[in-house]
């Protein structure tokens, strides 16, 4: 299965990949990484509850933006528009301050 989006397409994602592989790092200088190896199956998420690193300040209620160059993640007002994010079907649930982890989730976002 490929997994790819188009530069410049409209619509929002499916979903976030999980990657849940232990100590998988291809580089023993990188600390994190968001290589998927090819071979290796992915676990879509489309509904639920889950930690994730914000690049901006997010507060509870917020809605979720996903960079359509690199993957992360960033928190808006609904309807929002951010340069290169396209708003997630998320809501923040547990906000927190830019690069610390918080809780997204598509049931609890009041």
């Amino acid at each position: 299965v490929t997994i790819t989006q188009s530069a410049g397409s409209a619509t929002a994602p499916d979903g976030f990949l999980l990657n849940d592989r232990s100590a998988w790092i291809s580089d023993i200088y990188d600390e994190t990484t968001m290589v998927m190896p090819q071979g290796y199956m992915a676990d879509l998420k489309a509904q639920g509850d889950y930690f994730a690193v914000t690049t901006t300040a997010a507060t509870r209620g917020q809605k979720v933006f996903a960079s359509t160059a690199n993957g992360s993640i960033s928190a808006g007002a609904p309807g929002a528009t951010i340069a290169g994010a396209i708003e997630t079907a998320f809501f923040v649930a547990l906000g927190g301050n830019a690069g610390e982890t918080i809780t997204i989730s598509t049931w609890d976002h009041t």
